[in-house]
C-alpha cells in the first residue's frame, strides 16, 4: 500500500498485490484511489535484470476518453552484491 499526500488535499492510496512464481516469473494487481486499474507481469532474469509489463486502464469517468496505457520496464539492480532476492526493496 502506498499514500502519496499532496499540498492540495488530494491524496493517493495505490494498493498492489504481486505474488512471485520460484523468484522468477511474477503477476499482479493494482488499484489506485483515482479509479484506475492495472494488470502487470514480469521475469526476473537474474539477480541484476528484470523486465515487466503493465497494463492500465481507468475505472471512472476517463474511461470514455482512453482505452489505457502499456508499460514496459527493464530494471537494474545496481550494487545487489549480496544476490538479495529481487523482490526486496
Amino acid at each position: 500500500i502506498l499514500l502519496l499526500a499532496s499540498a492540495d488535499g488530494e491524496d493517493l492510496v495505490d494498493i498492489q498485490v504481486k505474488g512471485f512464481i520460484q523468484e522468477r516469473v511474477w503477476a499482479g494487481l493494482s488499484y489506485r484511489t483515482v479509479k484506475a486499474a492495472a494488470v502487470m507481469a514480469g521475469f526476473n532474469f537474474n539477480s541484476f535484470v528484470s523486465g515487466a509489463y503493465a497494463y492500465e486502464f481507468s475505472l471512472g469517468e476517463f474511461q470514455q476518453f482512453t482505452d489505457g496505457s502499456h508499460e514496459i520496464v527493464v530494471g537494474f539492480r545496481f550494487g545487489n552484491t549480496r544476490g538479495r532476492k529481487p523482490y526486496l526493496w
